[in-house]
């Protein structure tokens, strides 16, 4: 009696008719491309899936992978993100930093302004001036050596061979010091002229000289100043003396030189000058 409900029992048993609707599609099912795969394709997928696992240009094997781990775990080969992260915000500000990058605009005008920098004669030197300088420098023949230069010195700070610059200027001082010694211009032509001439007897000679006198003197050779004639008692002058606005008896100043002067009558005050009479002999000195 169990046997009997057991086999009727619809939930323990499929109904044969449903059983061979399952079997039909369980044949469809086994048959369908789309959800199995057939074995000769299966081969073939497990002969590429072998390939391609062992394609190093795609997977890597489990010892390198694991070396490749621990590589990229290694704090001393990489940088933490973090601070990659912070490098990029510093390195952008580094790169924007003013104090130690240029920007484009101002490099192109460091460029020109260098290149007018470089060209600049007062500035530089052209490489062929420059070569010809270094061996002019070098010329001995041009320069004096060191150990010269050093003789030269000690000849030129020599006090007992050169003068000190106040000596110099004592000597200048005195060089100029007109009223010491004589202009140039007089030494070239003499400050005073000697001379003679003879008495032609009349009562005035004009005796010319190179420059107008500003003194005179006057004498007849071997006689005397002054002297007194027997017969009429007279004093007769034989010496004077003139300057440029004044003279003594028998000369007067001239421009031209100076004129000498005779008496030739008596003179009742019994002076008589005599620095024109006839033959006689006179020598003179005259200071410009």
């Amino acid at each position: 009696s169990n046997i009997k409900s057991h086999v009727k029992d619809s939930k323990a048993h499929v109904d044969p008719n449903l059983i061979s609707e399952l079997k039909s599609d369980f044949a469809r099912h086994s048959q369908d491309k789309k959800i199995h795969v057939d074995s000769s394709s299966i081969d073939n997928l497990k002969s590429c899936l072998s390939s391609h696992s062992q394609d190093k240009n795609i997977h890597i094997d489990p010892v390198e992978f694991s070396n490749i781990k621990s590589h990229v775990k290694d704090s001393k080969a990489h940088v933490d993100p973090n601070l990659i992260s912070e490098l990029k915000s510093d390195f952008a500000r580094h790169s924007q930093d003013k104090k130690i990058h240029v920007d484009s605009s101002s490099v192109d005008n460091l460029k020109s302004s260098l290149s007018s920098h470089s060209q600049d004669k007062n500035i530089h030197i052209d490489p062929v001036e420059f070569s010809n300088i270094k061996s002019h420098v070098k010329d001995s023949k041009a320069h004096v050596d060191p150990v010269t230069i050093s003789q030269l010195k000690s000849h030129v700070e020599n006090s007992k061979i050169h003068f000190n610059e106040n000596n110099l200027n004592k000597i200048n001082e005195h060089i100029n010091n007109s009223a010491i010694h004589v202009d140039p211009a007089k030494l070239t032509n003499p400050f005073y002229f000697v001379g003679s001439y003879i008495g032609d007897g009349n009562s005035q000679q004009l005796i010319k000289l190179p420059f107008s006198p500003s003194f005179v003197i006057v004498f007849a050779k071997n006689l005397i100043p002054v002297c007194l004639t027997t017969n009429t008692g007279e004093s007769v002058i034989t010496f004077a003396c003139c300057s440029k606005d004044s003279a003594s008896l028998g000369l007067v100043p001239s421009p031209e030189g100076f004129i000498a002067q005779t008496t030739k009558s008596f003179q009742p005050n019994k002076i008589a000058k005599h620095l024109n009479t006839s033959g006689i002999n006179y020598h003179y000195i005259a200071f410009r």
